[in-house]
């Protein structure tokens, strides 16, 4: 907008101006695609990443409704309907009321709303979604048929051997009381005891090792339970079994669903229930407070870049052959560009000082699980110390939020804003979690098409401490724990699609969802 009104070429028509303003804007952000529409959204995708200010991300967010909208409409209707104002204000995808100026948007989308306007409607609870995916029976059926083996996860037997159909081999042995990964009804209280370990009687995350202190040096760390195999403690304390819940994340993914919908699954908040006291040590809760959930988590299934994926409708017992070729964009895929999830501002609980930085205390965490066992083949992440990062803590740098970016003019090509040797891979054992501060830089890793062990599969949340403000573009609010524990599906369901929503500037949102 600024860049439009700045510029005073005379004689030139407005779309004219736009254009070269979009150009102009573009050799800034590193865009270079053939559409001007799609200049405009890798614009503001890289515009929502930079910024710190609430203002520009919703401006940049209602934009991008605008264009979604558009161009769902070019792809659903036959006829020439009228060409949206370039410049017109939108409804945010998550927070804000439709714009009188949004009427053409809204006209032009009432015959075929797109994915996103469906589920921006879900979580404004402005529809429903089908009944059949608050169905239990949905999903079972879903899983076990993409992934014939993990129908046994329904079976009553005391204990069965999953195989893993890509390397025949077995997984591991499946507990009884981990049989209820496909369990839909509402998540019963779980029953909390002493663990051993440090911690307080009553938090299952006391058997956790943590070192607080790393979350300032070197920003990050890796935390799991002592005494055994994460997966194992997991399996023993929780009733949760890691690896089914891995091979239903690549079922859904294979379905043609998100691998996020694995939420939709009770063992998914099964595994964060634990991380609620294992977030409150690393972020130094006192006694009587208690972390909450940020409304917005995500999980990825990788596929090594060069090999296709079966389609939705194909069988996985007759191999590989898909026609679809996996690309990082791909929604639940790797995302390996070097970034912060957070400001220093938003991350840290600033001293009164305003220069003692040592001082400050954390205000949240990010936590990641891995599903299954990382190495360097597979996909792990890579981490940027503290002591290697000038921006760390500097939030006024232009750098600090665009660590990397691709370069205008060769996409393929990043440029890095901070030394590379100084990044360190970490692998991490299935059922282990990573943790680190908001504004530690970090990336993915893609998985090799020579890998030897399983594509990752991850999930992710964050963690903040009491009245720690909400999350930017979010209309659902924080979740407590005693929400998690009981939330029913129409409430998961709404979760996750705020969740597609808020990860729409690091993926693009499918055009379209199976029964949705």
């Amino acid at each position: 907008h600024l860049a439009l009104h700045q510029m005073s070429y005379e004689g030139l028509s407005k779309e004219e101006k736009h254009k070269l303003a979009i150009k102009k804007i573009a050799r800034l952000f590193g865009a270079n695609q053939n559409k001007d529409s799609d200049v405009e959204k890798r614009i503001l995708q890289q515009i929502l990443r930079q910024t710190n200010e609430k203002a520009v991300a919703d401006i940049a967010r209602s934009r991008l409704a605008v264009l979604q909208c558009d161009e769902s409409s070019e792809s659903d209707s036959d006829s020439d309907a009228e060409e949206l104002p370039n410049l017109a204000p939108a409804a945010d995808p998550c927070t804000a009321a439709p714009h009188p100026a949004a009427a053409s948007a809204t006209h032009i989308c009432s015959k075929a709303p797109s994915l996103h306007d469906k589920l921006r409607a879900v979580v404004r609870e402005e529809m429903k979604a089908p009944d059949e995916l608050m169905c239990k029976s949905y999903w079972s059926s879903l899983v076990s048929t993409q992934v014939p083996t993990t129908s046994a996860l329904m079976s009553q037997e005391p204990t069965l051997a999953l195989k893993n159909p890509a390397l025949d081999r077995e997984v591991g042995p499946l507990p009884a009381r981990a049989m209820g990964v496909l369990d839909m009804e509402p998540t019963p209280r779980f029953s909390l005891c002493k663990e051993s370990g440090s911690g307080k009687e009553g938090e299952v995350g006391g058997a956790w090792d943590v070192d607080p202190s790393k979350l300032r040096h070197p920003g990050y760390m890796m935390t799991a339970p002592s005494g055994q195999l994460p997966k194992d403690w997991w399996s023993d304390s929780q009733g949760v079994c890691i690896a089914s819940l891995a091979l239903a994340a690549r079922a859904l993914r294979d379905a043609g669903w998100p691998p996020v919908f694995i939420f939709m699954f009770d063992s998914a908040w099964k595994l964060l229930d634990p991380l609620f006291d294992v977030a409150g040590r690393i972020l130094g809760c006192r006694e009587g407070e208690q972390v909450v959930l940020e409304p917005s988590f995500f999980a990825w299934a990788l596929s090594p870049l060069s090999q296709p994926r079966p389609s939705p409708n194909s069988a996985v017992n007759k191999g590989l052959r898909g026609e679809k070729v996996v690309t990082q964009s791909e929604i639940g895929n790797n995302f390996g560009l070097p970034h912060r999830d957070y400001s220093y501002t938003d991350s840290w609980m600033q001293h009164p000082a305003g220069k003692e930085k040592e001082n400050d205390e954390a205000g949240l965490v990010c936590v990641w699980i891995p599903l299954v066992d990382t190495s360097l083949d597979n996909g792990s992440l890579s981490f940027l110390p503290r002591e290697f990062d000038p921006y760390w803590s500097d939030p006024e740098h232009p750098s600090h939020l665009l660590p990397a970016s691709t370069l205008p003019d060769t996409p393929s090509i990043t440029e890095v804003r901070f030394p590379l040797g100084g990044l360190r891979p970490v692998c991490a054992l299935a059922g282990s979690a990573l943790a680190w501060a908001g504004n530690t830089v970090h990336m993915g890793s893609a998985c090799s098409s020579s890998a030897s062990v399983d594509p990752r599969v991850s999930v992710a949340c964050t963690f903040r401490k009491p009245g720690w403000g909400e999350l930017c573009g979010a209309i659902l609010p924080n979740i407590s724990r005693e929400e998690a524990r009981s939330m029913n599906s129409a409430r998961r369901f709404q979760l996750i699609s705020q969740s597609l929503l808020l990860y729409s500037q690091w993926y693009s949102i499918p055009k379209q969802l199976p029964m949705f």
